[in-house]
């Protein structure tokens, strides 16, 4: 993600002409990687259940503005989603990498998310979620990669 997001800074700063602060950092960041009300895919709210090993996620998301209800069937959240996905017609994506942290510390901290994605015609993606919940910081980094893979 470092060196595809690089490209991006590179990109702002010969557009801008100067040199770049921390805030036109994050927001280049926000704007590649983090969901945003105006995506093809939006988190509207999911929940998962089933045995370990055989999770499936239900979930409503807005597509292109619709909201409809999508369910998937996989080993944990995340292949859960994947399947979700490919059943609407979506992106079929294939998880390369994931990784999460968290923001702050105690209560009051917030999990960040970050996938890398294969697209099935061999396109690297990545996406990003954060959020109070960690499983919610995923599903919402998988559906910014979906969003990247159009």
């Amino acid at each position: 993600m470092q060196a595809d997001f690089s490209i991006h800074v590179q990109k702002l700063a010969d557009d801008i002409g100067r040199e770049l602060d921390a805030a036109d950092i994050w927001q280049c960041f926000e704007s590649c990687y983090l969901p945003r009300p105006t995506d093809r895919y939006v988190l509207v709210d999911y929940e998962e259940h089933g045995p370990v090993g055989q999770r499936l996620f239900v979930g409503r998301v807005a597509i292109d503005g619709e909201a409809r209800s999508l369910s998937g069937r996989g080993n944990g959240l995340i292949s859960g989603v994947v399947a979700a996905l490919e059943e609407t017609g979506g992106s079929v994506l294939d998880v390369v990498d994931y990784q999460e942290h968290a923001i702050g510390r105690g209560a009051n901290a917030q999990a960040a998310a970050y996938v890398e994605c294969r697209t099935i015609d061999g396109r690297t993606v990545f996406g990003a979620g954060i959020d109070p919940d960690v499983a919610t910081a995923s599903v919402q980094a998988l559906l910014s990669a979906a969003n990247n893979a159009r």
